[in-house]
């Protein structure tokens, strides 16, 4: 049986600045605050009992000068599934009105079917927020940006 992802922790340079930009993009995609520290904000699902949480932990002092780069080795993107298009539209409006970084604003990409935002958090950390009407299995996809990502074949 294949395990679901309980939590994912990412590590940030301002943790003022990042709960700013992340409180109302996770209240939208239904999170809410569970735990707040000094040094960790965590978020889990608000309308169920879901074991899943996402985490914002402050990074060490001598790393708080760096950005984020999605193409050195580990995270690339987080992508979080939108009940439908109007969804996706929603959020960009609401990025647009806190001037959050749009790196591309929603569109179809790839597919069809496929219709996705994708943003930055202060950090540099890219986000999807994505919409595709029909599942297939994750094995026959593609990820959206690959051929631009540099992935070799």
């Amino acid at each position: 049986m294949a395990r679901l992802v309980k939590q994912v922790n990412l590590t940030i340079t301002d943790l003022a600045r990042s709960k700013a930009f992340y409180e109302p993009v996770m209240r939208y995609l239904g999170y809410e605050i569970v735990v707040q520290n000094r040094r960790d904000i965590v978020f889990a699902p608000a309308d169920s009992d879901s074991p899943f949480s996402f985490a914002l932990h402050w990074s060490r002092p001598e790393n708080r000068g760096r950005e984020h780069d999605r193409d050195a080795p580990g995270l690339h993107h987080l992508a979080f599934d939108a009940e439908s298009r109007e969804d996706v539209d929603g959020l960009y409006a609401f990025l647009k009105e806190t001037g959050a970084r749009v790196l591309y604003p929603p569109g179809v990409c790839c597919e069809p079917d496929y219709y996705a935002l994708f943003f930055a958090d202060p950090d540099g950390i890219v986000i999807e927020f994505s919409h595709r009407p029909r599942r297939e299995s994750v094995r026959s996809e593609a990820a959206p940006d690959a051929a631009q990502g540099g992935v070799a074949e």
